[in-house]
């Protein structure tokens, strides 16, 4: 026996909460009678009122209750044992668009660079689907999973900072909501693609790196940019305004944090690369490794189907209710 929702069981305490609620109903109404005058003439005016089967009609709402919650826990039984190929690999592309993204610290801005290897990336990807998102201070989900490869191609040309309005760089959300953007218990072999400087320091996503390995999610992740760091210049309508200043009017400096993506790799299990110290462009590594998942994934899987029994509590839960209903608590006097 298995439970698909076996969050639910945790409702079955409210059963005995319930049976003590109902005992001290019973309690506080025998007081409330034995108040109201001779404990003779009450007994006489209560004779048709039978507490064994109120008693029994308790006891009935207590087993529907706890029946209806076991349904609501979706218990299974295992059922038969399946061969199935499996249906190829989705790609998730997470892509960086945060003002420092603009550092020209690549072959061309750190930006434009990701948007040109990954236009490549997906014209020749051996995926069944791809999804985008953008993400700087927020995250902008472009497109979910999609066999529209032309889509994909024209979202990603159009990238730019001000495609997520929020400025900032909050890689913990952006990999939550790639990690999420994956149907799960599927038969697809799933890889998430992180572009990034790798500008967020807060721990959350070495957590989402966990859950990523511990769902069956592959990890590749490219770091753009160098970590020697780089001023970011700023521009309007193509034309340059200087660069990014702070707070007390000095140049902003962004560099790619490394040591944060090498720990989200190891501890996903999955792949980094430096894209300013690879001898060739990530794309070609990207590009061989999905070619050997898909020809280690091409082979006969067995999966266990499990069939869901919550119809049986239920009935009960319901046949429990019904009787309830149909007992009444008068005696048949002579």
């Amino acid at each position: 026996m298995s439970w698909n929702a076996p969050q639910y069981l945790h409702l079955l305490w409210l059963v005995p909460g319930l049976a003590v609620a109902m005992f001290a109903a019973s309690y506080s109404r025998r007081n409330t009678l034995a108040k109201l005058g001779d404990p003779e003439l009450i007994g006489r005016l209560m004779a048709s009122c039978d507490r064994k089967k109120r008693f029994l009609k308790n006891v009935l709402v207590l087993f529907a209750t706890a029946a209806a919650i076991v349904a609501l826990a979706q218990p299974q039984t295992f059922s038969r044992k399946l061969n199935v190929t499996r249906e190829g690999i989705d790609l998730m592309i997470v892509v960086d668009v945060s003002l420092s993204m603009l550092a020209e610290d690549m072959p061309k801005s750190r930006i434009e660079y990701s948007k040109q290897e990954l236009d490549r990336l997906v014209s020749s990807a051996p995926v069944v689907r791809i999804g985008l998102i953008a993400f700087s201070g927020g995250t902008q989900i472009l497109s979910p999973l999609t066999a529209d490869r032309d889509l994909i191609r024209k979202l990603i040309r159009e990238l730019r900072p001000d495609t997520v309005p929020v400025r900032g760089s909050m890689l913990g959300m952006a990999m939550q909501a790639g990690v999420g953007s994956f149907v799960e218990k599927q038969r697809k072999a799933r890889i998430l693609l992180l572009l990034t400087d790798g500008e967020d320091f807060n721990p959350f996503p070495i957590y989402l790196a966990e859950k990523a390995r511990n769902d069956g999610i592959r990890l590749f992740i490219v770091g753009i940019g160098r970590p020697e760091g780089h001023t970011i210049p700023l521009k309007a309508a193509g034309a340059p305004m200087g660069f990014m200043l702070d707070g007390e009017g000095k140049l902003v400096y962004t560099s790619l944090n490394e040591g944060l993506l090498m720990k989200i790799a190891e501890t996903s299990g999955g792949t980094y690369c430096a894209a300013y110290d690879s001898q060739e462009p990530f794309v070609n590594l990207l590009l061989r490794d999905l070619d050997s998942i898909q020809k280690a994934e091409a082979f006969q899987d067995v999966v266990v189907e499990h069939e869901s029994r919550f119809q049986w509590p239920l009935l009960l839960a319901v046949i429990g209710l019904l009787i309830e209903v149909s007992i009444s608590e008068r005696r048949r006097l002579a």
